[in-house]
């Protein structure tokens, strides 16, 4: 009896090292939507993102509408509550987005990152918070 006490415990304890190595993530797979906000230039726009799970690998689309650019194929990694992603907003200015994930609910922040062409043309690097729901 206390043997296979023993023997259980380490069953389990041995399966939840081995669901901590590998990232294992709550269910993000699905259709969100939501906003985004520049808070360097100002203007908000709703957002429709798509993501797509093989693992810890996350592709998908991203759908921005209104005064904001930047709808575009994603492609990340999500880790534990955590997800990072990048999109492309045009003209040489890649999109990183991290955001965590609460339940239906993922939200966070996005950086914009000007090329040197357009920084010579006096576009700075931009900021922004973000959030979505299934």
């Amino acid at each position: 009896m206390n043997r296979f006490r023993i023997s259980s415990l380490v069953v389990f304890l041995f399966s939840l090292l081995l669901l901590s190595f590998t990232g294992c993530s709550p269910k993000a797979e699905g259709t969100y939507e939501g906003f985004c906000e520049n808070q360097t230039y100002g203007g908000k726009a709703q957002i429709i993102l798509i993501l797509k799970l093989d693992g810890n690998d996350v592709t998908g689309y991203i759908n921005i509408t209104g005064n904001l650019g930047g709808s575009a194929p994603i492609n990340g990694l999500i880790e534990k509550d955590r997800i990072s992603f990048s999109s492309d907003a045009g003209e040489g200015m890649p999109i990183t987005w991290m955001g965590v994930i609460e339940g239906e609910q993922i939200s966070g922040q996005y950086r914009v990152s000007a090329n040197q062409r357009l920084k010579q043309q006096g576009v700075q690097d931009q900021a922004g918070i973000w959030a979505v729901r299934k």
